[in-house]
Protein backbone atom coordinates (compact mmCIF):
# COMPACT_ATOMS: atom_id res chain seq x y z
CA UNK A 1 0.00 0.00 0.00
CA UNK A 2 1.06 3.57 -0.69
CA UNK A 3 1.76 5.53 2.45
CA UNK A 4 -0.84 8.25 1.82
CA UNK A 5 -4.52 8.02 2.64
CA UNK A 6 -6.06 7.62 -0.80
CA UNK A 7 -5.35 8.04 -4.50
CA UNK A 8 -2.35 9.45 -6.32
CA UNK A 9 -0.23 12.26 -4.93
CA UNK A 10 -0.01 15.16 -7.39
CA UNK A 11 2.25 18.21 -7.16
CA UNK A 12 0.61 20.62 -9.61
CA UNK A 13 2.72 23.80 -9.13
CA UNK A 14 2.99 26.68 -8.83
CA UNK A 15 5.98 26.99 -11.12
CA UNK A 16 9.00 29.06 -10.11
CA UNK A 17 8.81 27.86 -6.50
CA UNK A 18 11.82 25.56 -6.46
CA UNK A 19 9.92 22.93 -8.43
CA UNK A 20 12.83 21.88 -10.65
CA UNK A 21 15.13 21.30 -7.67
CA UNK A 22 12.44 19.18 -6.01
CA UNK A 23 11.74 17.22 -9.19
CA UNK A 24 15.38 16.39 -9.86
CA UNK A 25 17.08 16.46 -6.45
CA UNK A 26 14.42 15.08 -4.08
CA UNK A 27 11.38 13.38 -5.59
CA UNK A 28 13.28 10.62 -7.46
CA UNK A 29 14.71 9.42 -4.12
CA UNK A 30 11.34 8.83 -2.48
CA UNK A 31 11.36 5.36 -4.04
CA UNK A 32 14.42 4.57 -1.85
CA UNK A 33 12.12 4.97 1.15
CA UNK A 34 8.83 3.86 -0.42
CA UNK A 35 9.70 1.29 -3.14
CA UNK A 36 6.03 0.89 -4.03
CA UNK A 37 5.72 4.54 -5.12
CA UNK A 38 6.12 5.29 -8.84
CA UNK A 39 7.40 8.80 -9.46
CA UNK A 40 6.42 10.50 -12.74
CA UNK A 41 5.48 7.33 -14.55
CA UNK A 42 6.73 7.60 -18.15
CA UNK A 43 3.36 6.82 -19.74
CA UNK A 44 1.57 9.37 -17.55
CA UNK A 45 4.09 12.10 -18.32
CA UNK A 46 3.94 11.46 -22.04
CA UNK A 47 0.15 11.56 -22.02
CA UNK A 48 0.13 14.83 -20.07
CA UNK A 49 2.81 16.37 -22.30
CA UNK A 50 1.33 15.32 -25.63
CA UNK A 51 -2.38 15.73 -24.94
CA UNK A 52 -3.49 19.11 -23.67
CA UNK A 53 -7.02 19.84 -22.40
CA UNK A 54 -7.91 20.70 -26.00
CA UNK A 55 -7.06 17.30 -27.48
CA UNK A 56 -7.57 14.78 -24.66
CA UNK A 57 -10.90 13.08 -25.27
CA UNK A 58 -13.28 11.78 -22.61
CA UNK A 59 -12.00 8.28 -23.38
CA UNK A 60 -8.38 9.45 -23.01
CA UNK A 61 -9.18 10.99 -19.64
CA UNK A 62 -10.91 7.84 -18.42
CA UNK A 63 -8.00 5.63 -19.50
CA UNK A 64 -5.59 7.99 -17.73
CA UNK A 65 -7.72 7.99 -14.55
CA UNK A 66 -7.90 4.20 -14.47
CA UNK A 67 -4.18 3.83 -15.03
CA UNK A 68 -3.00 6.47 -12.53
CA UNK A 69 -5.32 5.10 -9.82
CA UNK A 70 -4.33 1.48 -10.41
CA UNK A 71 -0.80 2.14 -9.15
CA UNK A 72 0.92 4.05 -6.35
CA UNK A 73 1.61 7.11 -8.46
CA UNK A 74 3.31 10.33 -7.47
CA UNK A 75 3.12 12.98 -10.21
CA UNK A 76 4.92 16.33 -10.22
CA UNK A 77 4.19 18.68 -13.12
CA UNK A 78 3.73 22.40 -12.52
CA UNK A 79 1.82 22.99 -15.75
CA UNK A 80 -1.12 21.04 -14.28
CA UNK A 81 -2.23 24.08 -12.29
CA UNK A 82 -2.12 26.22 -15.48
CA UNK A 83 0.20 29.23 -15.37
CA UNK A 84 -2.68 31.51 -16.36
CA UNK A 85 -4.89 32.21 -13.28
CA UNK A 86 -7.83 32.81 -15.60
CA UNK A 87 -7.70 29.08 -16.39
CA UNK A 88 -7.38 27.75 -12.82
CA UNK A 89 -10.96 26.49 -12.55
CA UNK A 90 -10.84 24.74 -15.92
CA UNK A 91 -7.49 23.14 -15.02
CA UNK A 92 -8.84 22.01 -11.63
CA UNK A 93 -11.86 20.38 -13.27
CA UNK A 94 -9.56 18.55 -15.66
CA UNK A 95 -7.29 17.44 -12.80
CA UNK A 96 -10.34 16.11 -11.00
CA UNK A 97 -11.26 14.02 -14.05
CA UNK A 98 -7.69 12.79 -14.47
CA UNK A 99 -6.79 11.99 -10.85
CA UNK A 100 -10.08 11.69 -8.92
CA UNK A 101 -11.19 13.43 -5.74
CA UNK A 102 -9.21 11.05 -3.51
CA UNK A 103 -5.92 12.46 -4.87
CA UNK A 104 -3.67 14.50 -2.60
CA UNK A 105 -2.86 17.85 -4.23
CA UNK A 106 0.36 19.73 -3.41
CA UNK A 107 0.63 23.43 -4.30
CA UNK A 108 3.90 25.28 -3.66
CA UNK A 109 3.69 29.08 -3.36
CA UNK A 110 5.81 32.11 -2.57
CA UNK A 111 5.54 35.86 -1.92
CA UNK A 112 3.57 37.44 -4.76
CA UNK A 113 5.96 40.07 -6.14
CA UNK A 114 8.78 37.56 -6.13
CA UNK A 115 6.55 35.04 -7.92
CA UNK A 116 5.52 37.54 -10.61
CA UNK A 117 9.17 38.50 -11.16
CA UNK A 118 10.16 34.81 -11.49
CA UNK A 119 7.21 34.11 -13.79
CA UNK A 120 8.14 37.00 -16.07
CA UNK A 121 11.77 35.91 -16.21
CA UNK A 122 10.73 32.37 -17.11
CA UNK A 123 8.70 33.81 -19.98
CA UNK A 124 11.81 35.68 -21.16
CA UNK A 125 13.99 32.57 -20.68
CA UNK A 126 11.74 30.77 -23.15
CA UNK A 127 12.33 33.39 -25.84
CA UNK A 128 9.23 35.53 -25.28
CA UNK A 129 10.93 38.93 -25.21
CA UNK A 130 8.10 41.17 -24.06
CA UNK A 131 8.19 44.31 -21.93
CA UNK A 132 6.93 43.62 -18.40
CA UNK A 133 4.60 46.62 -18.50
CA UNK A 134 2.85 45.08 -21.52
CA UNK A 135 2.73 41.57 -20.08
CA UNK A 136 1.20 42.39 -16.67
CA UNK A 137 -2.22 44.03 -16.94
CA UNK A 138 -5.33 44.51 -14.79
CA UNK A 139 -8.59 42.60 -15.02
CA UNK A 140 -10.38 45.29 -17.03
CA UNK A 141 -7.65 45.39 -19.68
CA UNK A 142 -7.57 41.58 -19.86
CA UNK A 143 -11.35 41.44 -20.37
CA UNK A 144 -11.04 43.83 -23.33
CA UNK A 145 -8.28 41.74 -24.89
CA UNK A 146 -9.54 38.25 -24.09
CA UNK A 147 -11.17 37.56 -27.48
CA UNK A 148 -7.86 38.39 -29.18
CA UNK A 149 -5.62 36.33 -26.86
CA UNK A 150 -4.64 32.76 -27.85
CA UNK A 151 -6.04 30.23 -25.39
CA UNK A 152 -3.00 27.96 -25.74
CA UNK A 153 -0.41 30.59 -24.77
CA UNK A 154 0.29 33.02 -21.93
CA UNK A 155 0.82 36.33 -23.74
CA UNK A 156 -0.81 38.61 -21.14
CA UNK A 157 -1.16 38.13 -17.38
CA UNK A 158 -4.18 39.31 -15.36
CA UNK A 159 -2.52 40.33 -12.08
CA UNK A 160 -5.92 40.87 -10.42
CA UNK A 161 -6.75 37.15 -10.83
CA UNK A 162 -3.66 35.89 -9.01
CA UNK A 163 -5.45 35.10 -5.75
CA UNK A 164 -3.71 32.26 -3.87
CA UNK A 165 -6.50 31.76 -1.33
CA UNK A 166 -8.98 31.42 -4.20
CA UNK A 167 -6.71 28.81 -5.80
CA UNK A 168 -6.71 26.89 -2.51
CA UNK A 169 -10.51 27.04 -2.31
CA UNK A 170 -10.85 25.79 -5.90
CA UNK A 171 -8.92 22.62 -5.01
CA UNK A 172 -10.44 22.18 -1.55
CA UNK A 173 -13.86 21.99 -3.19
CA UNK A 174 -12.70 19.17 -5.46
CA UNK A 175 -10.11 17.07 -3.60
CA UNK A 176 -9.94 15.30 -0.26
CA UNK A 177 -6.53 16.67 0.74
CA UNK A 178 -4.84 19.88 -0.45
CA UNK A 179 -1.46 20.96 0.90
CA UNK A 180 -0.25 24.54 0.46
CA UNK A 181 3.53 24.68 0.90
CA UNK A 182 5.15 28.13 1.22
CA UNK A 183 8.56 28.32 -0.45
CA UNK A 184 10.13 29.28 2.87
CA UNK A 185 9.21 25.79 4.14
CA UNK A 186 10.05 23.72 1.07
CA UNK A 187 13.56 22.77 2.25
CA UNK A 188 12.09 21.25 5.41
CA UNK A 189 10.12 18.76 3.26
CA UNK A 190 7.44 18.31 5.92
CA UNK A 191 4.79 18.03 3.21
CA UNK A 192 6.47 14.80 2.08
CA UNK A 193 6.38 13.54 5.66
CA UNK A 194 2.59 14.06 5.61
CA UNK A 195 2.04 12.55 2.16
CA UNK A 196 4.20 9.45 2.60
CA UNK A 197 4.09 9.04 6.39
CA UNK A 198 7.88 9.35 6.59
CA UNK A 199 9.98 9.22 9.73
CA UNK A 200 12.32 12.08 10.69
CA UNK A 201 15.37 10.02 9.69
CA UNK A 202 13.84 9.54 6.23
CA UNK A 203 13.17 13.27 5.92
CA UNK A 204 16.80 13.95 6.86
CA UNK A 205 17.87 11.62 4.05
CA UNK A 206 15.77 13.57 1.50
CA UNK A 207 16.98 16.91 2.89
CA UNK A 208 20.57 15.81 2.34
CA UNK A 209 19.73 15.17 -1.31
CA UNK A 210 18.13 18.61 -1.57
CA UNK A 211 21.06 20.38 0.09
CA UNK A 212 23.67 18.64 -2.08
CA UNK A 213 21.68 18.92 -5.29
CA UNK A 214 22.44 21.09 -8.26
CA UNK A 215 20.71 24.47 -8.63
CA UNK A 216 18.52 24.39 -11.73
CA UNK A 217 17.03 27.11 -13.92
CA UNK A 218 18.50 30.10 -12.10
CA UNK A 219 16.85 33.32 -13.25
CA UNK A 220 18.77 35.65 -15.53
CA UNK A 221 20.77 38.33 -13.74
CA UNK A 222 19.87 42.00 -14.18
CA UNK A 223 22.73 42.40 -16.69
CA UNK A 224 21.61 39.31 -18.61
CA UNK A 225 18.07 40.66 -18.87
CA UNK A 226 19.40 43.98 -20.23
CA UNK A 227 21.54 42.14 -22.79
CA UNK A 228 18.59 39.98 -23.85
CA UNK A 229 16.45 43.02 -24.60
CA UNK A 230 19.32 44.78 -26.40
CA UNK A 231 19.79 41.71 -28.59
CA UNK A 232 16.05 41.65 -29.37
CA UNK A 233 16.14 45.35 -30.25
CA UNK A 234 19.07 44.71 -32.60
CA UNK A 235 17.16 41.87 -34.28
CA UNK A 236 14.12 44.12 -34.67
CA UNK A 237 16.18 46.78 -36.50
CA UNK A 238 16.98 44.27 -39.26
CA UNK A 239 13.44 42.96 -39.49
CA UNK A 240 13.85 39.89 -37.26
CA UNK A 241 12.37 38.79 -33.95
CA UNK A 242 12.60 35.93 -31.49
CA UNK A 243 9.82 33.35 -31.67
CA UNK A 244 9.54 31.95 -28.15
CA UNK A 245 7.67 29.09 -26.54
CA UNK A 246 4.30 30.87 -26.45
CA UNK A 247 4.38 31.55 -30.21
CA UNK A 248 5.35 27.94 -30.83
CA UNK A 249 2.51 26.66 -28.64
CA UNK A 250 -0.01 28.65 -30.65
CA UNK A 251 1.40 27.41 -33.95
CA UNK A 252 2.02 23.88 -32.59
CA UNK A 253 5.37 23.62 -34.37
CA UNK A 254 7.38 21.89 -31.66
CA UNK A 255 7.07 19.76 -28.56
CA UNK A 256 7.44 22.29 -25.74
CA UNK A 257 8.68 19.70 -23.21
CA UNK A 258 11.56 21.03 -21.13
CA UNK A 259 15.03 19.61 -20.59
CA UNK A 260 13.92 18.88 -17.03
CA UNK A 261 11.09 16.60 -18.18
CA UNK A 262 13.31 14.67 -20.62
CA UNK A 263 15.85 14.27 -17.81
CA UNK A 264 13.18 12.71 -15.58
CA UNK A 265 12.30 10.20 -18.31
CA UNK A 266 16.01 9.44 -18.86
CA UNK A 267 16.55 8.77 -15.14
CA UNK A 268 13.78 6.19 -15.15
CA UNK A 269 15.36 4.11 -17.96
CA UNK A 270 17.38 0.95 -17.37
CA UNK A 271 21.17 1.03 -17.87
CA UNK A 272 21.20 -0.28 -21.45
CA UNK A 273 18.50 2.20 -22.52
CA UNK A 274 20.44 5.04 -20.88
CA UNK A 275 23.56 4.00 -22.80
CA UNK A 276 21.68 4.12 -26.10
CA UNK A 277 20.34 7.58 -25.28
CA UNK A 278 23.74 9.15 -24.51
CA UNK A 279 24.60 10.32 -28.08
CA UNK A 280 21.19 11.97 -28.39
CA UNK A 281 21.49 13.67 -25.00
CA UNK A 282 25.02 14.91 -25.69
CA UNK A 283 23.90 16.43 -29.00
CA UNK A 284 20.89 18.06 -27.28
CA UNK A 285 23.02 19.40 -24.43
CA UNK A 286 25.63 20.91 -26.77
CA UNK A 287 22.83 22.53 -28.77
CA UNK A 288 21.41 23.98 -25.55
CA UNK A 289 24.72 25.59 -24.56
CA UNK A 290 24.98 27.29 -27.94
CA UNK A 291 21.51 28.79 -27.57
CA UNK A 292 21.11 32.18 -25.90
CA UNK A 293 19.48 30.78 -22.75
CA UNK A 294 22.14 28.12 -22.33
CA UNK A 295 24.90 30.69 -22.84
CA UNK A 296 23.39 33.09 -20.29
CA UNK A 297 22.59 30.57 -17.56
CA UNK A 298 25.63 28.34 -17.87
CA UNK A 299 28.39 30.72 -18.97
CA UNK A 300 27.62 34.45 -18.76
CA UNK A 301 25.90 34.51 -15.35
CA UNK A 302 28.57 32.23 -13.88
CA UNK A 303 31.34 34.64 -14.88
CA UNK A 304 29.84 38.12 -14.55
CA UNK A 305 28.94 39.29 -10.99
CA UNK A 306 25.32 38.34 -10.38
CA UNK A 307 22.77 41.01 -9.47
CA UNK A 308 19.13 40.03 -9.09
CA UNK A 309 16.68 41.44 -11.63
CA UNK A 310 13.75 43.50 -10.35
CA UNK A 311 10.56 44.33 -12.21
CA UNK A 312 10.42 47.96 -13.42
CA UNK A 313 8.41 50.54 -11.49
CA UNK A 314 5.93 51.00 -14.34
CA UNK A 315 4.61 47.43 -14.01
CA UNK A 316 1.02 47.08 -12.75
CA UNK A 317 0.62 45.55 -9.28
CA UNK A 318 -2.55 45.04 -7.26
CA UNK A 319 -1.11 46.03 -3.88
CA UNK A 320 -4.22 45.06 -1.93
CA UNK A 321 -4.30 41.58 -3.47
CA UNK A 322 -0.57 41.18 -2.92
CA UNK A 323 -1.11 41.98 0.75
CA UNK A 324 -3.94 39.43 1.02
CA UNK A 325 -1.88 36.76 -0.74
CA UNK A 326 1.07 37.26 1.57
CA UNK A 327 -1.17 37.27 4.65
CA UNK A 328 -2.68 33.97 3.49
CA UNK A 329 0.78 32.44 3.03
CA UNK A 330 1.77 33.65 6.50
CA UNK A 331 -1.41 32.17 7.95
CA UNK A 332 -0.61 28.82 6.34
CA UNK A 333 2.93 28.95 7.72
CA UNK A 334 1.67 29.65 11.24
CA UNK A 335 -0.78 26.75 11.04
CA UNK A 336 2.10 24.46 10.08
CA UNK A 337 4.14 25.48 13.11
CA UNK A 338 1.29 24.25 15.36
CA UNK A 339 1.37 20.75 13.88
Amino acid sequence: MQRNSGGPIVHIGLGQTGTTSLQLNVFPYIKDLCPEVIYNDIWCMRELASKTHEVMTTKDERLFYDYVNSRNNFISLESLVDWNPRNWVRAADRNLRLFGNSATIIITVKETKDYLRSLYQQIVHQGNIWQARDFFINKSEYDKLIKFLPSAALTRYDVDSFNIEHLYQIYQERFSQVLIVPMSEIKELQFLKICFKLEEAEIRYLKSKFDKGKVYNRSYSNTAMLLTFKLEKLLNTIGLKTFGSEYLKVNKKIDTSTIKETTEIFMSLDLSAKFRQFPIRIKRRLGYYFKWRGFIQNIFDRIVPYKKFQLPNDVYFNDELIKRNNEFIEKISKSHTKL
